[in-house]
């Protein structure tokens, strides 16, 4: 087995054909395994993957759950997924996005396979809407030139792409135990993934685009973009998941990361409750007793005016 595919569902059916779809229709030299998760939707998602498992019965192998897992706290891809993955790579794409070349895997891979020193390959990807239209907006780093993405560019900028974009080698099965280490950390998926590639080495941006990212900006999605609207502790969460990141990695990789960057845009944005509002409360001098870098650039931010961003980068 080359790759296996991993697919996580809940309630994707307006979307999961044209995901499906661009799984099966894939032209490759090799085989692969698409590991899809459903997660006691409440639609007719079971139904539809239950067409397509009948029907490519060799590439679709799905695991239907009853009760919703995720509502339990249950990390899903490390509790069912990845034991069970027997590709040499991992792709990923959930029901909500999709693929839109023929040939993605098999160029990634085969570029993987010329390029040991690679521990994985993503490509450029287009945005769209709830209903499909493509939106004129960058998420998650996105990036114009093909080259090398790092540690380093880790630890002070955005991702290098979105997660339906990766292949990668699997080191996921056999080191299970130690991705687990990153769990406790708050954060979306990718990010934890991300992170746990770069330990094992660096990623090569493809200049192609191969896939489309579902970005839902409507409160009631099952997207992460969605589920996050109105949360007013996110903020705050994402700050002490990031510093969860670099203890696990510290304890568990021997390998020292500061995400300085990030830590203080979202302690400036924390703060800022009113986007133009400084207030000396209780959160302030949490973050000004916690991280001390944070409230400089907070006060260079505000003598200097400066409200946007400091993480975001095209690379």
């Amino acid at each position: 087995m080359k790759v296996s595919v991993i697919c996580l569902v809940y309630n994707h059916e307006p979307y999961l054909r044209k995901c499906l779809d661009g799984f099966v229709n894939q032209k490759c030299n090799f085989e692969y395994e698409v590991l899809i998760h459903d997660d006691a939707s409440t639609d007719n998602s079971a139904s539809i993957i239950r067409e397509y498992e009948e029907k490519y019965p060799n590439i679709i192998k799905p695991i239907y759950q009853t009760e919703n897992q995720m509502s339990k706290g249950v990390k899903i891809s490390s509790t069912y997924i990845y034991p069970i993955a027997k590709g040499e790579y991992i792709a990923w794409c959930e029901g909500d996005d999709y693929w839109t070349s023929e040939d993605k895997l098999q160029r990634q891979v085969d570029f993987l396979d010329e390029h040991p020193e690679y521990i994985a390959c993503i490509h450029k990807y287009d945005v769209i809407n709830r209903k499909g239209e493509k939106v004129d907006k960058i998420t998650f780093g996105y990036y114009e030139n093909e080259g090398v993405y790092t540690l380093d560019d880790f630890q002070k900028y955005e991702m290098p792409g979105q997660l339906a974009t990766y292949v990668c080698r699997n080191i996921f099965t056999s080191n299970l135990e130690k991705y687990l280490c990153f769990e406790k950390a708050k954060l979306p998926g990718d990010m934890k993934i991300t992170l746990f590639l770069l330990l094992y080495g660096d990623i090569w941006r493809l200049d192609e685009k191969h896939s489309v990212y579902r970005h839902v900006s409507e409160q009631g999605g099952n997207s992460w973009s969605s589920r996050i609207l109105g949360d007013k502790k996110r903020i705050h969460r994402f700050w002490n998941a990031l510093r969860t990141l670099e203890k696990a990695t510290k304890e568990n990789f021997g390998r020292k990361i500061k995400f300085k960057n990030r830590k203080n845009q979202l302690a400036f944005e924390d703060i800022f409750v009113d986007k133009n509002v400084f207030k000396i409360t209780k959160k302030a001098i949490y973050y000004a007793f916690k991280e001390p870098a944070a409230i400089v650039m907070i006060f260079k931010k505000i003598f200097t005016g400066q409200r946007g961003s400091t993480i975001k980068k095209k690379l």
